[in-house]
């Protein structure tokens, strides 16, 4: 994801401010490698979110990629949450 301009923000969430495009879910097991090498991935959830809501998103969760009590279910339930305040 990072070649394509995301930024991770936890396992499995990525976020790319130029297109203000939030994925998430993309973890391993919902991901395909066909033979010729291409990955695919399966059901991930795509989100168009404000700039605003993108640094809000940022500042809760960059730094903590690696922190492995920040899970993906976690991720949804901040982010769900943050969308309806906003």
């Amino acid at each position: 994801m990072r070649e394509k301009g995301y930024e991770t923000l936890v396992e499995g969430a990525y976020y790319n401010e130029s297109s203000e495009l939030l994925v998430f879910d993309l973890l391993p097991r919902n991901a395909v490698q066909t033979v010729d090498g291409h990955i695919h991935p399966i059901d991930p959830i795509i989100q168009h979110i404000t700039p605003y809501f993108g640094q809000l998103l940022r500042q809760e969760f960059v730094g903590h990629a690696s922190d492995s009590r920040i899970k993906v279910s976690q991720f949804r339930k901040r982010s769900i949450k943050g969308r309806m305040a906003s």
